[in-house]
């Protein structure tokens, strides 16, 4: 997701009272299956001695189209259409209900007005661990005041990025 995605859902967040929910999706990237062909070598342990690779048909963990194939398609089969500005945000609406994700590897920031419906239907696709409200994302301490319509973000000073580094 790109950080000025996250800084507009926020504010738009705050101002509209939507809940925030941090998920952890299980097994995200073998959701999703490959366009183009790959092939790899033998897993160690698997090795046969037969020299053979292997076609890939599923997505795997840290493969660079593993990611952007396994949630296209899982969200486009929910309903989910994916901005065209961030290929990591998806917006899904129906009747009174919305959600807007944002996808960060294989976790989720679901803000939404009805976020039980959106976790529900989450649920039929993929194995989701709800986190809570994160009070850290992305480095950045989030603190949330429902009352005055408010989330504080802090984020990384180019000091603690770079800490190793001198900036003139």
């Amino acid at each position: 997701m790109q950080f000025e995605s996250l800084c507009t859902v926020f504010g738009m967040a705050a101002i509209n009272g939507w809940d925030m929910r941090q998920m952890d999706v299980k097994t995200a990237y073998l959701n999703g299956y490959l366009e183009e062909e790959i092939y790899m070598l033998q897993p160690s342990g698997f090795d046969n001695g037969t020299g053979c690779i292997c076609r890939l048909r599923r997505s795997l963990y840290g493969l660079k189209q593993a990611g952007n194939e396994a949630w296209n398609k899982a969200m486009e089969e929910l309903g989910y259409e994916k901005l065209k500005s961030d290929y990591c945000c998806f917006v899904w609406h129906e009747e009174e209900d919305f959600s807007i994700l944002l996808v960060w590897v294989d976790d989720l920031i679901n803000f939404s007005n009805n976020t039980d419906r959106v976790e529900w239907k989450l649920k039929t696709k993929f194995e989701i661990n709800v986190i809570r409200e994160p009070s850290i994302l992305l480095g950045m301490k989030i603190d949330h005041d429902k009352e005055k319509k408010l989330y504080h973000y802090l984020k990384p000073t180019t000091s603690t990025l770079y800490s190793n580094v001198s900036v003139s």
